[in-house]
């Protein structure tokens, strides 16, 4: 039997407005860009049309002037999804009725991360992620930056890197944590909830919702992506 085929019979509940699905995609991390952009469109168009009831082939997959992939007719099918890929892991937020943001990256060393929380963060984010030791500041430094790109991602008509326009709540463990503070972005900032996305330790990740999203659901892709 063919990992498509398990694939097929994977048991999904309704996606409601209430729901989250988030997809892992497993990816090759040594195949060149096109190899793994092709790879995640095929791998896209598979599980969406799950939720449209179309052919892969004839899914109107489309991509905004800012490169986010989206499935055109939204009013109709009421489809929104997000797209975040990292050396050889993949995520895909999906949600109905309800603009989404996903945002992973894999734990690396960064060449001053003081520097780059000082550039891209608000002042109360780059005290948080410089309040431990080099280490946790690295680690501190990502959760930060997956929580405000994921955010980003749910403001299409917004610049996509002026991340000091907004704050996010930076109490890591903490409820707080899963919020925004203040935006410039979009109005209503608590309209929004920032949660982790559970991934293998050398991975870090986020998902954006409204907070009328209060179910997460995960589901795996499979291997057949890498095949």
């Amino acid at each position: 039997m063919t990992q498509l085929a398990d694939m097929a019979k994977t048991r999904i509940s309704p996606l409601d407005g209430r729901t989250v699905h988030i997809w892992t995609l497993p990816l090759d991390a040594e195949a060149d860009r096109p190899r793994i952009r092709a790879r995640v469109e095929s791998s896209l168009r598979r599980i969406l049309a799950r939720y449209v009831d179309l052919d892969p082939a004839s899914l109107p997959l489309h991509r905004t002037r800012l490169g986010r992939p989206f499935v055109a007719d939204s009013d109709e099918h009421g489809i929104q999804l997000s797209l975040s890929h990292s050396e050889s892991l993949g995520l895909v937020a999906i949600t109905r009725g309800h603009p989404v943001g996903i945002d992973l990256e894999r734990l690396r060393s960064l060449r001053d991360p003081a520097r780059l929380a000082s550039r891209f963060f608000t002042d109360e984010e780059a005290a948080f992620v410089l309040a431990q030791d080099t280490a946790d500041s690295l680690e501190r430094f990502f959760y930060v930056w997956v929580r405000k790109e994921a955010y980003v991602k749910t403001c299409e008509g917004a610049v996509p890197r002026d991340m000091k326009r907004f704050a996010i709540h930076v109490s890591q463990g903490d409820s707080e944590g899963n919020a925004v503070r203040w935006s410039k972005l979009e109005p209503g900032p608590e309209a929004w909830s920032i949660l982790s996305v559970a991934l293998p330790s050398s991975y870090v990740g986020a998902v954006a919702v409204h907070r009328d999203v209060s179910r997460v659901e995960c589901f795996s892709y499979g291997d057949e992506v890498n095949q």
